[in-house]
């Protein structure tokens, strides 16, 4: 069973970091003075979500609570009264090779900032630092928070793409080289990992144009720059993505063209060697009749297959290396 890891918190007032992992109850307070209040929920339960939304007056209805906890929802922004849903994932590579994908959710009022991260992958603290470098934005509150979240989130896509791109260079510098298992068992494992990544990048797009969108009233327009960037971030994003995929099908069906034509060559070596061999076959079994024929019984009919061997299978072999067939 994962190791639980504790919840964090912060309060802002203007601008200015008030308190740091709080209460709920103190939370909650400060909600109430009109303090902006941005809560991390580290592997909650469905009911410590009820609960702490409750508090932080943020009412979701048992589905939203469900589908912030659920395994493999796509990527999107739902909006309800009184507060917008936001699922979307973390990427990172994973040792050994392969993706790692971690779900984070978030639910936005006009005072609080709900995160919720199933799986412990979300860098509390990387966020707060990035949050610190721009304190002039706080004042357009959890709009603010939620564009950190975003930014930092295609910014890790970007660090697991320049991963894989190595990877697929690697691919396509060992293409020519003597075919092995471990390339062959990496070029699958690139493969996947490009498919899901595709498969959260792509609905990015989709979740960043609702939020441009006039009318939504999720994004103040003086904010509206910043989030026009995280956009521009993510279809460069999936343009990379999708140039990868392709690369990467270029190198599975030349590797597959290469492999055919080993296969050839091998066939045609077998097929050359059989005619050689086929060769003596054949005069042996003429000389080895129970009949009489020239030379029967005689030393030199012996002498006669002898070099027809000899000289007619040489003659094979020869035809046959001269065609670069063996």
């Amino acid at each position: 069973m994962a190791e639980r890891v504790a919840n964090r918190s912060r309060v802002y007032r203007d601008g200015t970091l008030v308190g740091e992992d709080l209460p709920l109850s103190e939370l909650a307070a400060h909600r109430e003075r009109g303090d902006l209040v941005w809560l991390d929920l580290v592997m909650p339960t469905a009911e410590q979500i009820e609960r702490t939304s409750d508090a932080l007056g943020i009412d979701l209805h048992p589905l939203a609570i469900e589908n912030a906890l659920a395994a493999h929802q796509r990527p999107k922004l739902v909006r309800a009264e009184g507060h917008s849903y936001l699922h979307l994932y973390l990427a990172a590579p994973l040792d050994g090779g392969g993706l790692a994908l971690s779900a984070v959710s978030a639910f936005l009022s006009p005072q609080v900032f709900l995160t919720i991260d199933p799986s412990g992958g979300l860098d509390f603290d990387e966020l707060s630092e990035r949050c610190d470098e721009n304190p002039d934005l706080f004042s357009h509150g959890v709009a603010f928070l939620l564009y950190t979240l975003l930014d930092a989130v295609v910014d890790g896509y970007f660090t697991v793409i320049d991963d894989l791109d190595e990877d697929v260079g690697a691919l396509e510098d060992a293409l020519f080289e003597p075919d092995t298992r471990q390339n062959q068992l990496q070029t699958f494992t690139v493969r996947k990992s490009l498919s899901q990544l595709a498969r959260v990048v792509m609905p990015m797009h989709e979740v960043l144009s609702t939020l441009l969108r006039r009318g939504v009233n999720v994004v103040e327009d003086e904010l509206l720059p910043y989030f026009q960037d995280v956009y521009d971030h993510a279809l460069r994003a999936g343009e990379r993505v999708d140039g990868l995929r392709d690369l990467l099908g270029s190198i599975i069906a030349t590797n597959l063209a290469m492999q055919g034509n080993r296969l050839n060559d091998i066939m045609k070596k077998l097929a050359a060697w059989g005619a050689v061999v086929a060769i003596p076959t054949m005069i042996t079994g003429y000389f080895g009749q129970n009949v009489p024929f020239p030379g029967f019984g005689n030393s030199w009919g012996l002498l006669i297959s002898t070099v027809a061997i000899v000289a007619l299978a040489g003659a094979a072999w020869l035809g046959f290396r001269n065609r670069d067939w063996l």
